[in-house]
């Protein structure tokens, strides 16, 4: 039987870097948004509508966390105390620190936008045993990344023909739709999709 791999958090910038907060248990529930960024053109000429997809970007992180003190030596106070770290301003940047999540398959960098959390059990004093947090997270890019992202936008994507390329096959390796090799045959002023030839530079709009 395979160990159980905990979920952590990594620290990217700020005064406390590196430092490493390990969740006491896994999500027991995690959504991750995207969307797609298209451009639409409407010809009243043709009445026609012409989409082209842009990109797709990914979105926020929602996680749910359990912290219980029922199962641990620690107070519940202590248990959560740790994610002060990445909810909170830090003092060299001015606001809370960018943050690595990993947990098995997923590897998201951002910042935590949002902590919500819901107390469920409790001792006979009233202290609080048991806590829920909803903890929600932005994507997060560095200054480096934005601007590799603008040149790859700005300049055109240029391919090489290989042999038994056709122009759905590229579609389809470049968008995921065959349906769009009518873009890239535009784009290069090609008539017939199968008419390439090894070595032909195609441009991918």
């Amino acid at each position: 039987m395979s160990s159980i791999v905990k979920g952590y958090f990594k620290i990217l910038e700020g005064a406390f870097k590196d430092k490493v907060i390990t969740l006491q248990f896994n999500p027991s529930e995690y959504s991750i948004e995207k969307s797609n960024d298209f451009e639409v053109k409407t010809s009243l000429k043709s009445k026609s509508v012409k989409v082209t997809y842009r990109k797709s970007e990914e979105g926020d992180l929602s996680l749910e966390l359990l912290f219980d003190s029922t199962v641990s030596d620690k107070e519940l106070k202590d248990l959560l105390d740790p994610l002060k770290f990445i909810t909170v301003k830090d003092s060299k940047l001015g606001y809370p620190p960018p943050v690595l999540f990993v947990w098995g398959d997923i590897v998201y960098k951002g910042l935590v936008s949002k902590t919500t959390k819901k107390f469920t059990y409790f001792y006979s004093d009233g202290t609080p045993a048991r806590a829920r947090v909803t903890l929600v997270m932005k994507p997060y890019k560095t200054q480096e990344e934005i601007d590799l992202e603008y040149i790859e936008e700005s300049f055109p994507k240029k391919i090489v023909v290989k042999e038994n390329d056709n122009l759905w096959s590229i579609a389809h390796k470049e968008y995921g739709d065959r349906s769009r090799w009518k873009d890239i045959a535009r784009e290069n002023g090609i008539t017939d999709p199968e008419d390439l030839q090894e070595g032909q530079i195609l441009i991918i709009p």
